[in-house]
């Protein structure tokens, strides 16, 4: 049996949209995974800031998924900027929009976004039986008029980790949308229904993904109550109500965004300890 992991945080974003919590997120939560004996450090990839450019990203996909066989645990995990990303036709015009995380280069090009489809065709292949938890904090949002919040120091700090679209393809897609009834493709269609697998988001479709400063450190919210649920119930706790439990602690603390947990139902009642496998 084959472990991996990889891990993608993103602070430095060009043109004002820096966040300042992923990196903490995805080297936290890999230690977590190797304290909780579910990873040995050699099994684990880190990819971040200028690093993570979407060459380098398809390339550590593509590790994380080759050679894969029933009984394999594999997790991705990312934290930076997502969008709805305008999808063309041939002849220039948009078709549809899909979910998207943004690589370091991101810059509104096919070449440069990581989509759902594009997702979907890296996952497809993997056989049955694998067990597989892909961790997304990033806003998945269809609500393309939000603001992006100023920076602010210490206590108060809340960023949506969105990626605003500029104007012009923002007209755009207003003006599409007006005509069609179809929801973006999220990026949890990508995960094939056949794998032992569960994906977790840090929000609904329609919200933002808050960059944080928590107890003293930048942070994604989702992901900082995520890992404290982790370590407070232990890595055995089902997947179903480790989300019930994190909804919960950050509409307590005040954040408008509800994860999402989707995948093989046969496995969302197990943790990431059992596996679950099927």
């Amino acid at each position: 049996m084959a472990n991996k992991a990889l891990l993608v945080g993103i602070n430095e974003y060009g043109d004002g949209n820096g966040l300042r919590g992923c990196v903490a997120d995805v080297t936290e939560m890999a230690s977590l995974l190797v304290d909780k004996g579910l990873f040995e450090r050699r099994d684990i990839r880190l990819l971040t800031d200028k690093r993570a450019t979407t060459d380098k990203i398809y390339v550590h996909l593509d590790w994380l998924v080759d050679g894969s066989c029933a009984g394999d645990r594999l997790f991705f995990h990312f934290s930076g900027h997502g969008t709805i990303f305008p999808e063309r036709d041939m002849v220039g015009r948009m078709a549809s929009e899909e979910c998207a995380i943004c690589p370091i280069d991101f810059d509104w090009t096919p070449e440069h976004a990581i989509t759902t489809s594009r997702f979907r065709e890296i996952f497809r292949y993997l056989p049955e039986g694998v067990i597989f938890d892909w961790i997304s904090d990033s806003c998945h949002s269809g609500d393309l008029a939000r603001s992006i919040n100023s920076l602010r120091v210490g206590e108060g700090y809340r960023k949506p980790r969105q990626m605003p679209m500029p104007a012009d393809i923002a007209w755009r897609s207003a003006t599409w949308a007006a005509n069609r009834s179809n929801e973006p493709d999220s990026l949890r269609l990508a995960l094939p229904p056949h794998l032992n697998g569960a994906f977790m988001s840090g929000c609904e479709e329609d919200q933002t993904s808050a960059d944080a400063y928590i107890d003293g450190r930048y942070c994604g919210a989702f992901t900082s109550h995520l890992i404290h649920r982790l370590k407070v119930d232990g890595l055995s706790i089902p997947r179903t109500e480790l989300r019930r439990l994190v909804n919960a602690d950050l509409d307590e603390a005040g954040y408008a965004q509800d994860p999402e947990l989707h995948g093989n139902p046969a496995v969302l009642q197990y943790g990431f300890q059992q596996g679950g496998a099927v």
